[in-house]
């Protein structure tokens, strides 16, 4: 079959890449493949490669270019020996790493299921605790605003519906106390966060103090309750809010050794490997748990988004920490955006002016 110039083309860029992996060795081989390029098609490098260069030559002309480029990459090869074992070294230790991480990872669960058995609550309990919740919220969102009624009783106007026939504070009283009994039991109130309990306490207090609550107020407290609840019930996850960061850690450096294999992968697929990125490999495994976690505590203080342990689903906030890790770079990227949101680069001030 003939050589064209397209099959040539290809084979230069091969040794291009090849080329890029022999670290010191790299320029030598690349004046040496600019050599064979200035000979056979008098360009002075790859960059120069053109639609039209190689066209108009013979067969046995693209063949002594073909063969000649071949050589070289051979010998590129035999020198690349050396990195692609480096490579397939660095890719048998993540392998082992994240064999010994997973069985660790299932292990530490394991180890919780005992206490985990003590803090986790029945299904008819959560069921409870949402119909109750979902009732008082209807209630509270059926009762108009206070200063709907402060209106209507200025102005001598006509009340909407629910205010004509009278807040039911009886009901909502009632329903608080069933919805504070449901979550005493099983001791679920202990182990809510903070911002949970507050929204609570301020929806109780409006009840009880027989003042329409707001029913945003308890919304937010609804929104928070469900993941609270979601870790509580599931055994295969870290029970409370400061178990989600451990979950958060582990899961971004699982996201990293997936990552880390997928691209050593490639990198051996092609026969490119240059050693001098195994640092950069181990410091990306190193640091991954803690940028992971950095990046959740800075999201919503920055603006850039709004995801919060508290109040996001379990899987969803593993999710997301798994691709936090499996896009390393990008992530600490992101970090770069907000270093530079909270600490702009400074500005040179103006000659003459005095620094304070």
């Amino acid at each position: 079959m003939a050589i064209t110039a397209n099959d040539i083309k290809k084979l230069v860029d091969k040794a291009n890449e090849l080329s890029k992996s022999l670290g010191m060795r790299s320029p030598e081989y690349q004046d040496a493949l600019n050599e064979l390029l200035d000979k056979h098609f008098q360009i002075k490098k790859s960059d120069d490669w053109a639609p039209s260069t190689g066209s108009g030559k013979s067969d046995a002309e693209n063949k002594a270019s073909y063969e000649d480029i071949s050589r070289l990459i051979a010998r590129m090869r035999d020198t690349n020996r050396g990195p692609l074992k480096a490579g397939w070294v660095t890719f048998v230790c993540t392998i082992l790493l994240l064999v010994v991480l997973v069985p660790l990872y299932c292990y530490l669960h394991r180890s919780q299921e005992p206490r985990a058995a003590g803090l986790q609550i029945s299904d008819a309990t959560i069921v409870t605790i949402l119909e109750t919740a979902q009732r008082l919220g209807d209630l509270l969102a059926a009762t108009p605003p206070p200063q709907t009624q402060a209106e209507a009783a200025n102005t001598g106007g006509e009340l909407p519906e629910p205010a004509k026939a009278g807040v039911d504070f009886a009901a909502l009283k009632s329903l608080g106390d069933d919805l504070q009994k449901a979550l005493e039991n099983g001791n679920v109130l202990a182990r809510l966060s903070y911002r949970t309990l507050a929204l609570w306490g301020e929806s109780k207090a409006t009840i009880l103090n027989q003042k329409p609550a707001a029913a945003e107020t308890f919304e937010q407290f609804r929104k928070a309750l469900g993941p609270e609840l979601e870790g509580l019930r599931s055994r295969y996850f870290w029970m409370e809010i400061p178990g989600r960061w451990f979950e958060i850690a582990w899961w971004a450096e699982f996201g990293t050794l997936v990552g880390v294999l997928f691209y050593l992968a490639m990198c051996l697929g092609k026969g490119v490997f240059r050693p001098e990125e195994v640092s950069m490999i181990l410091t990306e495994i190193a640091v991954a748990p803690i940028v992971a976690c950095v990046v959740f505590f800075l999201l919503n203080y920055t603006g850039i988004a709004t995801f919060n342990t508290g109040e996001s689903s379990v899987v969803a906030t593993i999710g997301f920490a798994f691709i936090l890790g499996f896009a390393i770079r990008r992530t600490v990227g992101l970090l770069d955006v907000i270093k530079n949101k909270l600490l702009p680069e400074p500005t040179s001030p103006t000659p003459g002016t005095p620094i304070i």
